[in-house]
């Protein structure tokens, strides 16, 4: 993506939806520069997504002079993400997925999810002000994780610095940043589950590891390092996202007091209300697809090997799919959304990110009447891919 100055790109990292509107308008497919084509359109969007001549674009990590056991150790395991793999591989990779994330298994996790955010927000309301990021959303997008991976609560702080390290690799405008300290928390977190895996293969028990590994009892069998990667992919990124969706969704309630407040009014609302969160400020804004061949697509000519980013964020603001896209609407009752993506790269969490999501979007309304914004206004991480916050001060 091509933005022409540092302020605009400032601009567009705080606020894309402008920029957005305008391309859907001006130019709804462009090059935004050489071999970088921009899907901006709803119907674009899920077109391509679908589109089995599209494949999953992996990223370039390293280059000339960037060689090392730790650098080949990262390429190994992130190209063998979920999101990075395509049919047949691809296949095998979802129903692994599918069952480790089953709607029985994430349903009985609400056991464990809401007393955990009960006991966080009860250290929230002890203080006049906490931050939504470091205090709410990320401890409890982390710990969720862990409960449902089977690893250990205490071991949360390890969990999020290797996030923090891995997490630019799935933004190509930071990707090449810091790609020691990538590889590094690669290493660790590979060191960390490999002891782990080998016991839930000896000994299983009831836990996402457990349940991928188990797959091989349902005819499907995973790999060593399918397995590994899959495991390394949602300890480092299946929070993130989940953290970004709590902090976008409450800023969102802050900024519209309105909404807040027939939220806490009605708690029917509160599945609506995580749709509409997810649509109107999007945790992951694009996805990438390559091209197999050259095709004719929506009237340009795509090369084979030309990188296709689809911006989510813009076909959730799109006027042609969602009546009156920019105002937020937590009663919304058509919101088919592509936050989640779509196609066969659907994302496999999306119904625990749902459901963690209600429960602690619902308590937070339901505990804080007075909560606001400040001192200080929220902090936004820099990147274009996963947008997020790095803080958001409140009092309550």
């Amino acid at each position: 993506m091509s933005i022409a100055s540092d302020m605009a790109m400032s601009q567009f990292q705080q606020d894309p939806y402008p920029f957005y509107a305008r391309w859907r308008t001006d130019d709804p497919l462009f090059e935004a520069e050489p071999g970088t084509w921009l899907v901006t359109t709803y119907a674009d969007a899920v077109a391509t997504l679908r589109d089995a001549r599209f494949l999953a674009c992996r990223p370039t990590l390293g280059g000339a002079g960037r060689e090392g056991r730790d650098l080949q150790q990262l390429r190994d395991i992130v190209h063998r993400f979920v999101l990075y793999e395509d049919p047949p591989d691809h296949t095998r990779l979802r129903t692994l997925l599918h069952h480790a994330f089953a709607v029985d298994f994430v349903s009985d996790l609400r056991a464990r999810i809401e007393p955990l955010v009960a006991k966080i927000l009860d250290e929230c309301a002890e203080r006049r002000s906490f931050d939504l990021i470091a205090d709410v959303a990320a401890p409890i997008s982390v710990l969720v994780l862990a409960d449902a991976m089977g690893l250990s609560r205490q071991d949360s702080a390890l969990f999020r610095h290797w996030s923090a390290q891995i997490a630019p690799m799935l933004d190509g405008t930071l990707r090449s940043s810091d790609l020691d300290g990538a590889a590094q928390a690669i290493g660790a977190t590979v060191e960390y589950l490999q002891p782990i895996i080998r016991a839930r293969l000896a000994n299983p028990g009831d836990d996402v590891i457990s349940r991928l590994a188990a797959t091989r009892d349902h005819g499907v069998e995973p790999s060593a390092e399918e397995l590994l990667a899959t495991s390394v992919f949602l300890l480092t990124a299946g929070h993130e996202t989940s953290a970004s969706l709590l902090g976008n969704g409450l800023v969102a309630l802050l900024r519209h007091p309105t909404e807040m407040n027939r939220l806490r009014s009605d708690s029917s609302l509160g599945i609506r209300a995580v749709e509409e969160f997810l649509r109107f400020d999007s945790p992951i804004q694009l996805t990438s697809r390559v091209p197999a061949h050259d095709v004719v697509w929506a009237g340009a000519k795509l090369a084979a090997g030309s990188v296709v980013n689809i911006l989510l964020g813009s076909a959730n603001r799109d006027p042609a799919q969602f009546a009156d896209p920019d105002r937020l609407d937590v009663g919304r009752a058509k919101n088919p959304h592509l936050a989640f993506s779509g196609g066969i790269h659907a994302c496999p969490g999306a119904r625990l990110a749902r459901l963690e999501a209600r429960i602690a979007i619902e308590e937070v309304v339901r505990r804080f009447p007075n909560l606001a914004l400040g001192p200080g206004e929220p902090v936004r991480r820099p990147g274009v891919v996963l947008r997020t916050y790095t803080s958001i001060p409140v009092r309550s």
